[in-house]
């Protein structure tokens, strides 16, 4: 091996201290492969390392990138970046997989300003999936980046991926190329190599689709697109009951929810009739009614019938799929019989959305009637849902679309455009109300957050004029969502 190149003799270290092995493995994305590339085992062999970063630097060098810093993806490409770092006196930054909540609270590690160009480097790219992460972190803190240096390519569509995100991939070595030395090197048979490059043919690979909504979210923020009416999105949706909704939203020029925590039911029939004409969804905690029966459910089917809006029961479902289907379907409620929108936490996974979804279809047609809509994130202050909580939230809406319509959540959540966005804690008055919850304007939430309805509370029942201020509150969101759509 004394006559072997370096990028040669690196191939083959790396068979030796298994960063390329072969067998039977299961990859992130689920499929099994027949060879697994896992540089890690050479963050304590330095010698490789070392000859890895210096291929690496060479390879940004001769490529032509410009840059001011660079960023490994974390994680196994960190040892990498950071040998570079240190042996070329080059400046750094880190992503961290999430937000600190302490200290700084920063995703991006290191000096930085917006305009500062920086050049990913990765280990080894089969999707392109963590590249593209890497660099949605990077250009949301206003980093410019158009180039990523990899050690091996895998050869499963993940270059061809990364062009349609403006992302131009450099690698050392494709991995036909390093099986072929492997061959030439007596280290696995010619029968091994075309098996495998077999399989890699057979198997191209696409962008994590979470992580695609994620790129589509930045571009909405950035206005690089935009969203579509409310009549467009009428007919993009799959769901009746969103159609419907939107339809309402446009015909009555009004994208106002009222939520009517009260407890007595002739308090809240009587709210009902004084706000009707402005809203389009009234949301109840039916719970806490003191006085309930199945008489006051007429009673506020058939208003809400004559004012056309919908109801909305904020049960907040989240326990086993088999509990919540009782819940929302049988009991003293009934929710299911009457209840056009619930919603649900998904604390407990996906058996929730299916113990729900069964609970309606047993009620035969009025299922399509029926909607859910996830909690992604909540206005009170210090509550407990992180970051990963609205992918969650995203991910699971998708396979649900025949019953999810949308979300409750303080910023988009998804860049899919059949499903709605309810942003709660909404007041003219954002001072808050001493017990944890706090509050955005109309404009804040429709314009800047890109919600499709508000949710009004104390701010129009606790008015001394519900109906004025409900008409006012309609007018104020309704107006932002027009600007919205000039922008």
């Amino acid at each position: 091996m004394s006559s072997a190149t370096p990028l040669r003799q690196l191939v083959s270290d790396c068979y030796e201290f298994k960063a390329i092995k072969f067998g039977d493995f299961v990859l992130k994305t689920g499929i099994h492969s027949p060879i697994y590339l896992d540089i890690r085992p050479m963050v304590n062999r330095p010698k490789p390392l070392k000859l890895l970063s210096e291929l690496m630097y060479e390879k940004i060098i001769a490529s032509g990138i410009g840059y001011d810093l660079i960023c490994g993806v974390p994680y196994s490409a960190l040892s990498v970046a950071s040998s570079i770092c240190v042996q070329k006196e080059v400046n750094m930054i880190t992503k961290r997989k999430e937000n600190k909540d302490y200290g700084t609270k920063q995703l991006i590690e290191g000096q930085h300003k917006p305009g500062d160009r920086v050049v990913i480097v990765e280990d080894i790219i089969s999707s392109g999936s963590s590249i593209l992460e890497t660099v949605l972190a990077l250009r949301s803190a206003g980093l410019v980046v158009t180039d990523a240096v990899v050690f091996i390519d895998r050869q499963q569509n993940g270059v061809n991926n990364m062009l349609e995100y403006g992302i131009t991939v450099h690698s050392l070595i494709d991995v036909k190329t390093a099986l072929e030395y492997l061959v030439d090197d007596q280290k696995i048979s010619e029968q091994q190599r075309s098996e495998t490059i077999a399989w890699i043919n057979a198997n191209p690979l696409r962008i994590n689709d979470e992580i695609v909504n994620e790129w589509r979210l930045l571009c909405l923020e950035n206005r690089t697109t935009k969203l579509l009416s409310y009549e467009e999105r009428s007919r993009l949706s799959t769901h009746p009951l969103t159609q419907q909704l939107l339809d309402l939203m446009v015909k009555k020029r009004s994208n106002l929810c009222v939520a009517v925590d009260l407890i007595r039911s002739q308090q809240i029939l009587e709210l009902a009739k004084e706000v009707g004409p402005a809203i389009v969804i009234l949301k109840l905690h039916i719970d806490i009614v003191e006085d309930f029966d199945h008489q006051f459910i007429e009673q506020l089917t058939a208003i809400a019938e004559e004012m056309k809006f919908f109801i909305f029961e904020d049960r907040k479902f989240a326990d086993i799929g088999q509990t919540v289907a009782l819940q929302y379907g049988k009991g003293v409620h009934r929710i299911s019989s009457w209840s056009h929108i619930v919603n649900a936490h998904l604390v407990s996974g996906p058996g929730v959305l299916e113990g729900l979804r069964s609970a309606v279809q047993q009620d035969g047609d009025s299922h399509q009637h029926r909607g859910c809509l996830l909690v992604a994130s909540m206005s009170s202050k210090d509550n407990l849902m992180n970051a990963s909580y609205p992918k969650s939230a995203y991910k699971w809406s998708q396979k649900y679309a025949d019953f999810v319509i949308g979300f409750i959540s303080q910023s988009r959540v998804s860049a899919d455009q059949r499903f709605l966005h309810m942003t709660p804690g909404v007041h003219i008055d954002v001072s808050g109300d001493g017990l944890g919850q706090q509050y955005v304007t109309p404009e804040e939430a429709i314009g800047k957050r890109g919600a499709d309805v508000v949710i009004v509370g104390r701010g129009i029942t606790g008015a001394a004029d519900p109906r004025g201020t409900a008409h006012l509150y309609r007018q104020k969101a309704y107006e932002a969502y027009v600007q919205r759509l000039s922008l």
